[in-house]
């Protein structure tokens, strides 16, 4: 499972998405092109290691600087506690 959002992260101008994997423990960017398709994906680690979980992310220009930050809450699954 996966959740995205689509936003201008690498402010081109063009609607890219970000997709963070529930669990595989990944971000993947894909850039949009401008023709209606997508790049293909960038992928990242999310930073998060087993036990821990993501299980959703937003997006928001969390300090100001007028660049979209990723926020990515998680749960740890042996208690359930985030």
């Amino acid at each position: 499972m996966a959740s995205l959002h689509v936003g201008d992260f690498n402010e081109d101008g063009l609607d890219d998405v970000l997709v963070v994997s529930k669990t595989g423990y990944q971000i993947a960017f894909l850039a949009g092109t401008g023709t209606g398709t997508l790049a293909e994906p960038v992928i990242q680690p999310s930073g998060l290691l087993s036990p821990y979980q993501p299980f959703d992310f937003d997006v928001a220009d969390l300090d100001g600087d007028h660049h979209l930050d990723v926020l990515i809450p998680y749960l740890k699954d042996e208690s359930g506690a985030t």
